[in-house]
């Protein structure tokens, strides 16, 4: 449990890393931040995470481990190269089945040291703006990047090798395209914005200014995709999303803009196979200057007043 701030006005406890105090709305000191502090938040990041591609990996063995029984059971010799074939193409229901398990165990030990999962990670409702928001800035981004890595690879073709189109490809050709879209868009979107935004983040946040919070958790969030192309731009992304989760003050922003974003990237993956790519790169070019400009409205709209933390009640 993070240490309490005493309220100088009416001497109320908070524990909850708030600005401001629930009962008076007086503006409370902010904590003392140390190297100390930091070093702590950073041990608890790699916690989170650490449990994240435990529990992952735990289902991935699981299924191996199936696999191998099916094969024992049919009176075949155990080849593990047929049941890594065969592990790839549930890919899809390991990634929905990790989804469900991590956040439920997120859930389980947040009860445990008595704190709300939900109020912590920031599961507020937002208006018809905030969707907007979320879905124009994460299908203008993928456009974006798009463009800028097809440009990349044609000026040096050698980076192409790092890229991760044919684990796209792979996927799409494997195993049942509704649930790997289910799985990459919507799952994907919430168990990454619920590890990266919602947890570490915010922890960060609490022990180091907000900028080098942004910039350290955009960091992690890029090397965690553990590949060079999706570094740089994932790392860019990072940083959108934590200011749209600042801005909003919920989750189901940046939750919102992740699953387009890889919505976006499944959809274009798919349309790659039938369609000549110099008109869907047109055609992406055109839609992604509306959208820059569409969304760009939308995050420059003032924020409700229910979203604001006021000094004063009403």
């Amino acid at each position: 449990m993070s240490k309490p701030v005493y309220c100088p006005q009416c001497g109320a406890m908070d524990y909850s890393g708030a600005s401001f105090c629930h009962y008076c709305k007086s503006p409370l000191p902010k904590p003392k931040r140390t190297a100390g502090s930091f070093f702590m938040a950073l041990l608890k990041c790699l916690g989170f995470y650490g449990f994240f591609s435990v529990v992952r990996e735990l289902i991935a063995t699981a299924f191996m481990l199936v696999c191998g029984a099916v094969m024992l059971a049919g009176g075949e010799r155990f080849d593990l190269e047929a049941a890594n074939d065969v592990l790839y193409q549930y890919q899809a229901e390991i990634g929905i089945i990790s989804t469900a398990l991590i956040v439920l165990g997120y859930s389980i030990f947040f009860r445990i040291i008595k704190k709300r999962f939900a109020e912590e990670i920031k599961v507020k409702r937002v208006g018809f703006g905030g969707v907007c928001t979320g879905a124009i800035f994460g299908v203008a981004c993928l456009f974006i990047v798009s463009i800028g890595l097809s440009a990349l690879y044609s000026v040096f073709p050698e980076l192409a090798s790092h890229s991760n189109s044919q684990e796209l490809t792979e996927m799409m050709e494997s195993g049942n395209l509704f649930l790997s879209a289910l799985n990459v868009t919507v799952f994907t979107g919430i168990v990454e914005e619920v590890l990266f935004r919602g947890l570490i983040y915010n922890t960060l946040k609490k022990a180091a200014p907000r900028k080098a919070a942004i910039i350290a958790s955009a960091v992690i969030f890029g090397v965690a995709h553990m590949n060079i192309e999706q570094f740089f731009y994932t790392a860019l992304l990072g940083v959108l999303l934590c200011l749209v989760y600042d801005k909003y003050d919920s989750i189901i922003v940046p939750i919102i803009l992740h699953a387009s974003f890889n919505g976006a990237n499944y959809l274009l993956g798919v349309l790659s196979f039938k369609y000549d790519m110099v008109y869907i790169a047109m055609l992406i070019l055109s839609v992604a200057v509306f959208m820059i400009f569409a969304g760009a409205s939308l995050l420059s709209e003032k924020v409700p007043d229910s979203r604001v933390e006021k000094i004063k009640g009403n």
